[in-house]
């Protein structure tokens, strides 16, 4: 098999980075943050450059696929990568409930926008658990029978949407002049740094996927130089899209005289859709409901074979019940541990209150699992 390239070893990261956390969770930074949730996003891209040098360090001396269930287990043991093991399957299961809260509120969003009449017989709410549900189910269906699915045409189809978004709001944006820009970030923090670092601890997530191009290091080409490249510049790419993009919201999505968190705050997993339809009409409502979709699908979809292929490795070296990492007789998948994540997430959509509650939650989980891979590689460095 032909090894990945340094562009394709980027287009990893970028996949599963880019995608629905910035339209799930922006609006719950505008809500903590006001102004300053682009700084906080910024702070947030920081600690995941820190993240990627520590784990693009680890990945020279262990070239190869595992990521850092992997490394745990070659600088220590089997069982000190125990607990890594273990917080990275719920990270991976807490990340997938996220997206598929966000699919289901962007999903239920457009159902009653288009016909409005179906509220009078289901909730919101209960439109937004069935799509959910519907949505972890068939993917878990889809990861056990290894259905290919058009993911590479997905993840193209968001960033180009991604891409249109923004140069689109920009030129509206220059086009309003700057005078209404500086008065739009005054005052910059509302809340003091206490807004910005709790915006920061709810979009954490949304910069989470760069990892993924370190699980990958056995099928890179010279992994040692390219994945840590790979690394930096699929988070750098996301930074570059969604500090724009917050910034755009900021200065013309916002309806005047109302302030911002007030406006969030009803339905921040959707507001900003709502501040593109502000800006351009029902278009721009419907342009970011589908990247949004889009992208919370291709991020479910990542999360959930992430956390059933890290349930059976750690089922292989006994960290976790043997049973789970029994393979599925035809197709090899890991059936019982994929069933296990779907009966948890199943779980989870059912009562968990929304999708900030599960954002902030799987930042949480992230940053142990990152601060831990920091902790391996100072002690490879020494």
């Amino acid at each position: 098999m032909e090894k990945i390239g340094f562009i394709g070893a980027t287009l990893i990261g970028i996949g599963a980075i880019v995608g629905g956390g910035i339209f799930v969770l922006g609006g719950v930074a505008l809500v903590q943050a006001g102004p300053g949730a682009p700084l906080a996003i910024f702070l947030s891209g920081l600690l995941a450059l820190l993240t990627a040098r520590s784990t693009a360090r680890i990945s020279r001396l262990f070239p190869e696929s595992g990521g850092a269930y992997l490394y745990a287990k070659r600088v220590f043991s089997i069982p000190a990568a125990f607990v890594l093991g273990w917080m990275l399957w719920l990270a991976h299961i807490v990340a997938a409930l996220l997206y598929a809260l966000g699919f289901g509120a962007y999903f239920s969003d457009a159902i009653l926008r288009l016909w409005p009449t179906v509220e009078g017989v289901f909730t919101r709410h209960s439109l937004e658990v069935v799509a959910g549900l519907l949505a972890c189910g068939i993917y878990s269906w889809q990861t056990l029978y290894r259905l290919r699915s058009d993911s590479a045409l997905a993840n193209i189809l968001k960033v180009l949407l991604f891409i249109g978004l923004v140069l689109s709001g920009c030129f509206m944006m220059i086009k309003g002049g700057g005078e209404a820009m500086v008065q739009s970030f005054q005052p910059l923090a509302p809340r003091g740094m206490q807004g910005i670092f709790a915006a920061m601890g709810y979009t954490f997530i949304a910069l989470q996927g760069f990892e993924l191009i370190a699980s990958s290091s056995g099928d890179i080409r010279d992994p040692q130089k390219t994945v840590g490249r790979a690394m930096y510049a699929a988070v750098a790419v996301a930074l570059i899209i969604y500090i724009p993009l917050l910034v755009i919201v900021i200065v013309i999505g916002m309806p005047e005289g109302l302030p911002m968190d007030q406006w969030c705050q009803p339905r921040p997993e959707t507001c900003l859709a709502d501040a593109f339809q502000k800006i351009f009409g029902t278009m721009g409502y419907w342009v970011v409901s589908v990247a949004a979709l889009v992208g919370t699908l291709t991020a479910l979809q990542a999360n959930v074979v992430a956390s059933a292929r890290t349930a059976f490795i750690m089922a292989s070296d006994r960290t976790l019940p043997r049973v789970l990492g029994r393979p599925h007789e035809q197709y090899q998948t890991p059936e019982i541990a994929i069933l296990i994540n779907v009966i948890i997430l199943f779980a989870l959509i059912l009562t968990v209150p929304n999708a900030s509650a599960a954002g902030s939650a799987a930042s949480l989980a992230f940053l142990i699992c990152f601060t831990i891979i920091h902790f391996l590689s100072m002690v490879v460095s020494y």
